[in-house]
């Protein structure tokens, strides 16, 4: 704690992100599903058995979201098991990982460093990346200040929390070792964040691909219902200022251990806890957040896993503790802090930090009312089947879709496209009344009630398919050559392919591909895309 700091940003360079990048790079394969986790406390026995035993799914990404365990060897166990699980995995830290003791000799910001250096070894992913063509996850390294909450200074609640921390001195001007409340952390970590927010993905319309951010941290105050002594640890607002930086459409969060699955100004917000054992709020398997169109995500049963070897946590471990011995820098004098004695200790009188009488003077001071938050705020539903309805507000043509609760309105209206057969589902506009359309990164479980009345549509014909003439243009004949098939305007390009097969006695697919222009060259058009008014199309074949 006593080094100057230059020390630990040299530290932190090679696990950023390249200062050079402009854009997130591409994970290699193509992951058909996200899910988010977070407050998994795998140092609780049962916790640890539960993710032995959970489901094998090569093809979705797991987003952690903080708080794994305190113990590196524990962490590297469990890291170890969801890699056997998951596809791939995303993370960031949280508070409990930061725990040291004393006579380990490392502070919490070097511990920091060391579990993500571990990350890095095992291929944990900690910087942001794109899982698939359309879908990219931003990991937010936060903490936590007293400015989440209107009307919340810490003065008004200076609870002990998190004082099993230790800060450099030099990070926080203060020699203050064990008060993790002091803001210049939550600024520390925020700092982190900047090379990969220059880089996000610009927004551009219909094309602007789907960004997930994560943070262990909560980033609005809309997102914590629970007792207003802890409104000073549980998030900042720079954490949503970075979260809109990063053009997210979806945020996954943890901490506060209260299940929360809300739409606030076009964000989704995503809690969804493991928790301990006896949680109210526990979630014993992720929640989807993302899901390719019309993606079939494998899930495989398997025994339960064996308990990996954790072998490279120490190494890690002692390779800093060898390097700070080795530095060279100059150890600086304890500054003053908020406490004046060397060694900081807490009367056990305050350590009830939701002791009764002081939430209910607190929450009048800050007109809080518990009871009607309450009964404004619920876990999120368990994902289910559900059948919408939606009606063409210009022809009055009306589809039943059955699809899972836990899909969003920009999924809901690719489905609609592929069920129609027209689209591009970007121009699809659904509402509840006609009016103020639905925005499309909500998520169907927040629109129960709506749900039971149909959707209104515009944008697409909902219509019958119509007969409809295609000319067929041959693009590799030196002499010109073109047909023309007929074909509902309803159709996928595999219907058009067949059509022309029939049209010229052809029995091998490989002899009939549909193309289209790109660069230079030419590019296959998939089977499942739709006609979606093309009345031209390139032909390669025989």
């Amino acid at each position: 704690v006593a080094l100057p700091k230059e020390t630990f940003y040299a530290r932190w360079w090679p696990l950023d992100v390249p200062a050079d990048m402009k854009d997130w790079p591409r994970l290699p394969g193509c992951y058909k599903e996200v899910v988010a986790w977070s407050d998994v406390h795998s140092d609780m026995g049962a916790n640890m058995e539960h993710l032995r035993n959970l489901p094998e799914c090569p093809e979705t990404v797991l987003l952690l979201a903080g708080d794994m365990a305190t113990k590196m060897a524990i962490m590297e166990t469990s890291f170890r098991i969801l890699l056997a699980k998951f596809g791939a995995v995303f993370y960031v830290p949280g508070n409990h990982e930061l725990w040291v003791a004393k006579h380990e000799g490392l502070s919490s910001i070097h511990k920091f460093f060391a579990i993500l250096e571990l990350c890095d070894k095992l291929n944990i992913h900690t910087r942001p990346a794109f899982i698939s063509d359309d879908c990219a996850v931003c990991p937010l390294y936060s903490w936590y200040k007293d400015n989440l909450v209107d009307g919340f200074h810490r003065d008004k609640s200076n609870i002990p929390f998190d004082i099993q921390t230790q800060w450099p001195w030099d990070l926080t001007g203060r020699g203050d070792t064990n008060d993790a409340q002091q803001p210049e952390i939550a600024d520390f970590f925020a700092g982190l964040n900047e090379r990969r927010l220059q880089a996000a993905p610009k927004k551009n319309g219909d094309g602007a691909p789907f960004v997930i951010t994560m943070s262990h941290f909560v980033p609005r105050q809309e997102l914590y219902p629970g007792p207003r002594r802890l409104c000073g640890v549980m998030g900042c607002r720079e954490i949503e200022d970075q979260v809109r930086l990063a053009g997210a459409s979806c945020h996954v969060f943890g901490h506060s251990h209260i299940a929360c699955d809300r739409d606030v100004d076009t964000v989704r917000y995503v809690q969804h806890p493991l928790g301990y054992p006896n949680d109210y709020h526990r979630k014993e398997k992720p929640l989807r957040v993302w899901c390719a169109t019309g993606a079939d995500v494998p899930r495989v049963v398997g025994g339960e896993l064996p308990e990996p070897e954790a072998n490279l946590w120490a190494n890690i471990w002692k390779a800093l503790e060898k390097e700070i011995a080795d530095c060279p820098a100059t150890p600086l004098e304890r500054p003053p802090g908020r406490w004046s004695t060397e060694n900081e200790s807490w009367d056990g009188a305050v350590l009830g930090a939701a002791a009764r009488k002081a939430e209910r003077e607190l929450a009048a001071d800050m007109d809080f009312d518990a009871k009607k938050i309450s009964e404004m705020w619920s876990a999120p539903p368990e994902a289910k089947s559900v059948t919408v309805t939606v009606t063409s507000i210009t022809s009055g043509d009306s589809l039943q879709v059955e699809v899972m609760n836990d899909i969003t309105v920009k999924q809901l209206k690719e489905r609609i496209a592929k069920e129609v057969g027209r689209g591009p589902p970007s121009r699809i506009v659904l509402s509840t009344s006609g009016e103020n359309s639905l925005p499309d990164n909500l998520a169907l479980s927040s629109l129960s009630a709506e749900l039971e009345s149909p959707l209104s549509l515009m944008g697409i014909d909902m219509s019958p398919g119509r007969p409809v003439s295609v000319r067929i243009v041959h693009k590799g004949s030196d002499e010109a050559q073109a047909i023309n098939v007929t074909v509902l305007d309803t159709a996928t390009i595999l219907d058009v392919r067949k059509a022309i097969m029939a049209a010229l006695g052809e029995t091998n697919f490989s002899n009939c591909k549909l193309v289209r222009n790109m660069g230079g060259g030419f590019r296959a058009l998939a089977d499942d895309d739709l006609l979606n008014g093309k009345r031209e199309i390139g032909f390669l074949g025989r």
